[in-house]
């Protein structure tokens, strides 16, 4: 019932079918950054952050090697798509919203934690994989004040 509304949602934001709770965590993987972004009167700064973010994702995945559940490669640690979305939460948190917890960054809590979610569900990620993206995003928002 719930993923038959979410699924309605994004149809409506043109953005193709989504036929699972795996595509829905796609979609939040590119709409929450973009949200972010359009919402900052920073962007390169946003964009330095988020891609930051990334790069000690990548480095880290390539340092650890860390087997995925369904055993498809050994890039588990730590989730790319958690961290995309707890960056862009943590940005709005501390560079848009001056560190107070307003009805956009708990949207935006909600939406990144339901994308972490998302990567467990589909068996691509452990627990772990996404609380390391968790604290990833915040020591880069941190970092790059």
């Amino acid at each position: 019932m719930v993923l038959g509304k979410i699924t309605n949602f994004f149809d409506k934001l043109f953005l193709g079918p989504v036929n699972d709770v795996e595509d829905v965590g796609h979609k939040l993987n590119d709409l929450l950054p973009l949200y972010v972004l359009y919402k900052s009167d920073r962007r390169f700064h946003f964009l330095k952050i988020y891609i930051g973010s990334q790069i000690y994702s990548e480095a880290l995945k390539n340092l650890i090697n860390s087997e995925r559940p369904d055993r498809n490669d050994t890039c588990s640690f730590p989730s790319g798509h958690a961290l995309s979305g707890f960056s862009s939460a943590e940005y709005s948190l501390h560079h848009l919203n001056n560190g107070k917890i307003t009805r956009e960054v708990e949207i935006l809590y909600t939406l990144a934690t339901f994308l972490a979610y998302t990567r467990i569900h589909a068996d691509r990620h452990r627990i772990r994989d996404v609380y390391g993206a968790y604290l990833i995003s915040k020591i880069v928002n941190k970092e790059f004040k």
